[in-house]
């Protein structure tokens, strides 16, 4: 007989074994008489259930009949039996036919067991109660879901464990919090540390951890944390950044946007105002003069205006192309160097004497990129929509620009995308993340230098000088697919290309939800005692929101 029969209801099992019982009996006896029904010394089998147990739910209990005796010493039939069970329990009795079946209790509480055996026509029932119930177990704590707050003397943080629980009783009976890590100079001190809710004032930006460990009295929880990250407040800006400068002599960033509307905006991040004025295109580019007083705007259609930064009135409007301008400089010679989006020269507008004229010598360019150099006689170039890349210099001196010479590797380096040149004019970044020498002597200029290797850096994607100490501040990109992915500014010494330190930037703190701020553009003012960060960041509906955060 297979296993599988044990698992039949056995209600009808005694009538079975009798008839089977009977008829044996007959067959024995020639078809009827004697006294073969009633074993010898008229007494019949004992069944024995075993003793109660107690045991743990979801554990095998193991019953055993073996105790059971026989006054024939003839093998005895067992029937094991569910008589009771708790309310919604739904087990099953495996071997209930054999002398030692088994069962998992699936829920607490209490079942009673029968076994009857049988001996001929005599048979004895016995019963076992087998009392479930699940170990005690330690209560859970929940911290809370992390929190993205305002780094402010007035902010305070509620921390919530109401979430925490103990599957063994109702009531959690004690709270105990602990700040575990916080910002450097920080010292918070947690209000109602033995409650659920505590408090804690985050003035400082930066991370706090704060653990949880809660107790029923008998066991504590394993200890759960919850990080707050207190942010830098952004001042909001309610225009999108197409690009922009700095103004030193002003103090004020200068921007260009193209929603909701075409404007030039010149921004006091101090004071978070921005005085707004509308321009006749959508702009694409922006150059401040070295003076600070003035500003040249490219735009989409190929025209470049030349406007007063501090009133924003037009100074003059030019069309040295019919695409959109790619790159502007405004040089401070009299002169707005202009790179536009074709394949085409650079254009240098000359703004006191009027005319346009194309620079002189090589190098037509796709998408070219210029930087002018500190000492402004010069101007860097990036060639990097044509094939091969390259950089090169061109001496402006004498107004129209003049192509000096390129660099030595065509190809054999990284130098697409934007330029920076440190202030002492000795280093040229760029985009992609490589550094070379600039010199006036034409053996040692556009050498390659080095590339920061630090935390897997792919590119630069924007940068700063300190005029202080010369400190790099940058925000970099980790790979080529996700341009967007670092939300960090790095600090780095000149030169070495140590690794200072590291920075998250703030977080976009809207009503309804937070989402990380994501550098755009960075300016050290004049002192270098403070540094502006332009972020922008996208909610949940791809709405991207602009901001200013002053460090």
């Amino acid at each position: 007989m297979s296993r599988d029969l044990s698992l039949r209801s056995v209600s009808k099992f005694p009538f079975i074994v009798f008839i089977l019982v009977l008829s044996s009996v007959l067959i024995s006896c020639g078809g009827g008489g004697g006294g073969g029904l009633v074993p010898p010394g008229g007494s019949g089998p004992v069944a024995n259930a075993g003793p109660d147990m107690h045991v743990a739910t979801g554990d095998t209990v193991n019953l055993d009949g073996s105790s059971s005796t026989s006054v024939s010493g003839e093998p005895l039939f067992f029937v094991w039996n569910v008589d009771s069970k708790p309310t919604g329990s739904s087990i099953n009795l495996y071997d209930s036919l054999s002398e030692r079946p088994y069962f998992v209790p699936n829920v607490d509480g209490v079942y009673v067991i029968s076994l009857t055996v049988y001996e001929g026509l005599d048979s004895s029932t016995d019963t076992v109660s087998i009392t479930a119930s699940s170990p005690p177990t330690p209560p859970n704590a929940n911290a809370g879901p992390d929190q993205h707050v305002l780094a402010d003397p007035s902010t305070i943080v509620t921390l919530d464990g109401s979430g925490s629980y103990d599957v063994n009783s109702a009531d959690i009976l004690s709270y105990s919090w602990a700040i575990i890590n916080q910002p450097s100079g920080s010292s918070p001190t947690l209000s109602g540390a033995n409650t659920d809710s505590p408090t804690f004032t985050a003035e400082i930006e930066g991370v706090y951890d704060i653990g949880l460990v809660v107790s029923d009295g008998a066991f504590n929880s394993t200890e759960d944390i919850v990080t707050v990250f207190a942010h830098r407040y952004i001042s909001p800006i309610t225009h999108d950044v197409k690009d922009a400068e700095y103004s030193e002599q002003l103090d004020r960033i200068v921007m260009v946007s193209r929603a909701p509307s075409n404007g030039l905006h010149v921004y006091d991040p101090v004071n978070e105002l921005d005085n707004a004025f509308d321009l006749p295109a959508a702009p694409s580019s922006v150059s401040v003069s070295p003076d600070g007083l003035f500003a040249a705007v490219g735009f989409s259609n190929g025209a470049v205006g030349m406007y007063n930064a501090s009133t924003g009135e037009e100074v003059g409007v030019y069309k040295p192309s019919s695409v959109n301008i790619h790159d502007v400089v405004f040089a401070g010679n009299g002169f707005i160097y202009v790179a536009p989006e074709d394949y085409s020269p650079m254009y240098c507008i000359n703004t006191v004497g009027g005319g346009i004229s194309p620079h002189t010598g090589m190098g037509q360019s796709y998408k070219r990129t210029i930087k002018l150099h500190p000492l402004r006689s010069e101007i860097y170039g990036a060639r990097w929509g044509v094939t091969p890349i390259d950089m090169e210099k061109f001496d402006i001196s004498k107004g129209v620009a003049k192509t000096l010479y390129d660099s030595p590797y065509h190809g054999d380096y990284d130098m697409w995308g934007k330029l920076w040149i440190s202030r002492d004019g000795t280093r040229i970044y760029n985009n992609a993340n490589t550094i070379f020498n600039s010199s006036s002597a034409p053996a040692d200029d556009l050498i390659y230098n080095s590339r920061l290797t630090e935390l897997g850096i792919f590119g630069i994607k924007e940068m700063s000088e300190s005029p202080a100490d010369g400190t790099l501040v940058l925000v970099t990109s980790t790979n080529y697919l996700d341009w967007d992915a670092d939300i960090y500014m790095r600090f780095f010494e000149p030169g070495t290309n140590a690794l200072l330190d590291q920075m998250l930037l703030p977080s976009f703190l809207m009503p309804k939800e937070t989402f990380p701020g994501r550098g755009r553009f960075l300016f050290y003012n004049s002192d270098g005692s403070k540094l502006y960060v332009i972020l922008s960041g996208y909610d949940s509906l791809y709405n991207e929101h602009f901001g200013v955060a002053v460090y």
